[in-house]
């Protein structure tokens, strides 16, 4: 397929560990590229996607469908248009019930909680806060006799910001995300899925009241595939960037870092 001419572009949802050496095949061949989060495993890897001499002449996009849902384009517009005031904390938890076995059961790629599940809370809060993190400490949990994390707990600080992110994999299920700013608050019920009707609603809260926003039933993976296609057709950038998938890494990789060194704060 990478030596097919009629071929312009690849979607990637290997294994995790997979990913960068084909995305670095798919770009030596001219192909643009979208890859299923993570990106890359650390960012390390990702830096080398960077460095790759095609990598600013073609299409590079990191696969996090979440930001094409439409609530979470009303989400940011209404955090930059100040109805909420200043970001001052985010607050987000994300838990499942995987099944008991062998590491990695119920998980994509290389089993790990941190890559496959929080990585979206680690990205949307990065979109919240509107910058990156300086500092982040955290404490991880795995299961008995593996390697396999089922619990993290991370704290980032970011300028006049602060967001606490909870991920568990032996508990029910449950996500939310809470953003609490100077004038208001917003409340996301369904931040990564939506509800088993399609909607998700939102929750607003300043000084003109209390108000529910519900966003019916999108198709964000097909979004995900049109703004791919349209910044390919458009020579432009797609929404998730390959400077942004380095950036998101770098702060999971300061989690790991400060997890192994029992929750010594780490500077991003």
């Amino acid at each position: 397929l990478l030596n097919d001419p009629c071929v312009d572009a690849v979607y990637i949802a290997l294994p995790h560990s997979l990913h960068v050496e084909t995305i670095l095949r798919a770009l030596d061949a001219g192909k643009h590229v979208l890859c299923e989060k993570p990106l890359a495993m650390t960012a390390e890897e990702a830096a080398r996607v960077m460095a790759h001499p095609r990598s600013q002449s073609l299409v590079i996009a990191e696969g996090f469908m979440v930001r094409h849902h439409p609530q979470w384009k009303w989400i940011l517009e209404t955090i930059a248009s100040g109805q909420i005031g200043k970001v001052r904390a985010i607050q987000a938890h994300s838990c499942l019930m995987l099944p008991a076995g062998n590491p990695g059961t119920g998980l994509p790629g290389e089993g790990s909680l941190l890559l496959d599940i929080g990585c979206y809370s680690v990205h949307l809060a990065r979109a919240i806060a509107g910058g990156e993190p300086r500092q982040i400490s955290a404490r991880m949990e795995f299961a008995a006799n593996t390697e396999r994390d089922n619990l993290i707990r991370a704290d980032l600080t970011f300028d006049g910001c602060d967001a606490q992110i909870f991920v568990a994999s032996t508990m029910r299920p449950a996500r939310r995300i809470h953003v609490l700013g100077t004038e208001g608050s917003i409340e996301v019920m369904n931040p990564i899925h939506p509800s088993p009707d399609g909607t998700s609603p939102v929750r607003l809260t300043n000084a003109s009241g209390v108000s529910e926003k519900s966003f019916p039933r999108a198709p964000q993976y097909a979004l995900q595939f049109q703004d791919f296609s349209m910044a390919i057709k458009e020579q432009r950038t797609p929404l998730v960037t390959l400077a942004d998938a380095l950036a998101n890494a770098k702060a999971l990789d300061a989690i790991r870092a400060s997890a192994k060194a029992g929750g010594a704060t780490v500077v991003v």
